[in-house]
């Protein structure tokens, strides 16, 4: 077991190396990573234990880490169908097609995972997958899902004084994403006399920034009934 964790591990450092990789290459290492967890999972029952299974949850984020890095991987057609093959595979203990059976409709399917946390490590997948499939361009290159705004950038671009590092609230959500809450306005284009709140989501496919203000009415017509 120890091995298995130490290679996955070293594996997904080295998805975090900033190298020119050939695509080929890439590919192959993301389909290595797909054909272990289905030889974990394809294992006998008696052999299931929470070893097993911790290895393949460590599989599964190793797959998160490569997807997160190399989000361009998503765009070939055929490495997206085999992880999404293997998401199927970890959430519902098979997948519904293969080269010696007809396809198996979700709704013909009797759930079997490997075991929760495996289930659980596969849906992370997933989530990880849709959060990265094409997704727009972000202003810090067409390779990082991540937002480059935080809590520092916040602060020095707000025009509220009494913004600080205190003003944000923390909460964990399933033990994996961080929320990071500011409950009042930025004084920028944001109206001060409407609830404002903005949330830093960090979790395993990156860092998101979301502003959100409650808004019972259109901005122009606002303005307009300012005028009047």
């Amino acid at each position: 077991m120890s091995i298995s964790l130490a290679a996955l591990e070293l594996l997904s450092g080295l998805a975090k190396v900033k190298v020119v990789v050939d695509s080929g290459d890439r590919k192959r290492a993301i389909s290595s990573v797909c054909s272990y967890i289905v030889y974990q999972c394809s294992r006998p029952a008696p052999l299931h234990s929470r070893d097993l299974h911790s290895m393949i949850v460590a599989a599964f984020q190793c797959l998160c880490v490569w997807l997160t890095e190399h989000p361009d991987m998503l765009d070939e057609k055929d490495c997206l169908k085999e992880v999404l093959e293997i998401v199927e595979l970890g959430i519902s203990g098979s997948k519904s097609k293969n080269s010696e059976q007809e396809v198996k409709y979700k709704g013909d399917k009797e759930p079997n995972p490997a075991s929760m946390r495996v289930k659980d490590a596969a849906e992370a997948t997933l989530t990880c997958i849709m959060q990265l499939l094409g997704a727009f361009p972000s202003p810090s290159g067409p390779a990082s899902p991540c937002s480059l705004v935080n809590e520092t950038t916040l602060i020095k671009y707000s025009r509220l004084p009494t913004i600080n590092k205190h003003s944000f609230r923390y909460f964990v959500l399933d033990n994996s994403v961080i929320l990071a809450m500011l409950e009042q306005p930025l004084g920028n284009e944001q109206n001060d006399f409407f609830p404002s709140v903005t949330v830093l989501v960090r979790g395993m496919s990156g860092r998101l920034a979301w502003a959100q203000q409650l808004c019972l009415l259109p901005r122009g017509a606002k303005a307009n009934q300012k005028v009047k």
